[in-house]
């Protein structure tokens, strides 16, 4: 070994010989790439799919004046250049510009068949590939009626073509055709062969159409398993909605009992004691009560203070100014905080801190609570405000 520390492993290393070259062949043997990505079937879409692209009449005569003007610069040697010469000669003069009101958009379809050789840069494996997947489009619509096991593949045409003329689907007729001519030229050039109602080509077609049906049957499979999967998740969301709720509830009740009087225990008067002194008492208590209640606070604390409790993380005010800043608490309604800071007498900023806020910053283990110019510390913020209003 090449480390002196790593020696133990070679008896590891040599029991496990077999079972270490086998996973080591396992992880460096891949697909043929070409089969794995099914290029032919996205070739043969290539080739088979229409294309066309929407232009405006006056966009057309502008690039039609464009080539005319720059064609001397095109090389003439080039056979895609004199296929372009040929055209724009056959086209003569660009049109003119047509006033906004007439220049229409159009569709157009895009059509590569002007070239006399073009049908040679799809023999071989492209025109072999483009009949397959034609073959499988026609197998799958012709499934659709009747089987099509014992059928050959004139028959198959036979019945497609029959089915294009009787829905008038011309993409499928103009399908039939195309296979029937791919045939012509693949057994002129030597590809396949008609023997036994081509065998090879049919066996590839099949074969196709049954990988289709499996990675349908696996696509259901998966889409039956997500439906499971969401059904779940719904049902854990809507399980964790009510207990959100009931602990939303509990917390406003909470508050809303924390935030009443506490009645308070008398002592029970003496006999004498008029009606009226009674009354009153329990009026000015009550009175009391409501006034201490309604406005909690406030609690003034000193920026040094605070910072010595730990509270203050972090502060932007000048060291110089420090001691004469002094934070107010205050508080206003249930789990609603203001706070006041002092530059000495004068009020320089105000922050408003919310409960449940600071409870879900705590629970997040977000334990940092940042103003502007502050970084505090959320558990001893929420062990001071406990400590100072009692909830």
């Amino acid at each position: 070994v090449k480390e002196g520390f790593m020696a133990p492993l070679n008896d590891v290393l040599e029991r496990n010989r077999e079972r270490l070259n086998k996973f080591f062949e396992d992880l460096t043997r891949v697909d043929d790439l070409s089969e794995h990505l099914r290029m032919d079937r996205y070739i043969a879409l290539g080739r088979t799919e229409t294309q066309s692209i929407n232009i405006s009449l006056n966009e057309m005569y502008f690039i039609h004046s464009l080539l005319k003007q720059h064609l001397p610069s095109f090389s003439a040697d080039q056979t895609d250049y004199q296929y372009l010469r040929q055209i724009l000669q056959d086209l003569g003069d660009a049109p003119p510009q047509l006033p906004r009101k007439d220049n229409a958009n159009v569709d157009l379809v895009l059509d590569k068949t002007y070239k006399p050789d073009a049908t040679n840069e799809y023999t071989g494996e492209h025109l072999y590939a483009e009949t397959k997947y034609l073959l499988f489009v026609i197998l799958k619509s012709v499934a659709e009626i009747e089987s099509c096991d014992e059928m050959s593949i004139e028959e198959i045409l036979d019945k497609a073509a029959r089915k294009a003329r009787s829905t008038n689907n011309a993409a499928l007729s103009e399908s039939v055709d195309r296979i029937r001519e791919n045939c012509r030229i693949l057994v002129e050039e030597g590809i396949t062969s008609a023997d036994g109602d081509y065998a090879q080509l049919r066996r590839d077609a099949v074969s196709e159409l049954l990988h289709h049906e499996q990675r349908g049957d696996k696509a259901r499979n998966d889409l039956a398993k997500l439906k499971e999967v969401l059904v779940a998740i719904q049902d854990h969301h809507q399980f964790l909605q009510e207990q959100f709720d009931a602990y939303k509830e509990y917390l406003d009740n909470v508050r809303l009992n924390c935030n009443r009087a506490k009645p308070s225990s008398s002592s029970s008067s003496s006999s004498s004691a008029s009606k009226k002194e009674k009354k009153e008492k329990k009026d000015d208590e009550k009175k009391k009560k409501k006034e201490k209640q309604k406005n909690k606070g406030p609690v003034k604390y000193s920026h040094s203070q605070l910072e010595k409790d730990g509270i203050i993380i972090e502060s932007e005010v000048p060291e110089d100014r420090r001691s004469s800043i002094y934070f107010v608490f205050s508080c206003n309604a249930p789990g609603m905080f203001d706070v006041v800071v002092l530059f000495g007498r004068r009020h320089i900023a105000k922050i408003t801190l919310q409960l449940d806020d600071l409870l879900e910053r705590q629970h997040n283990a977000q334990l940092t609570y940042e103003s502007e110019f502050l970084k505090l510390n959320v558990n001893l913020l929420i062990y001071l405000l406990n400590k100072e209003f009692v909830f």
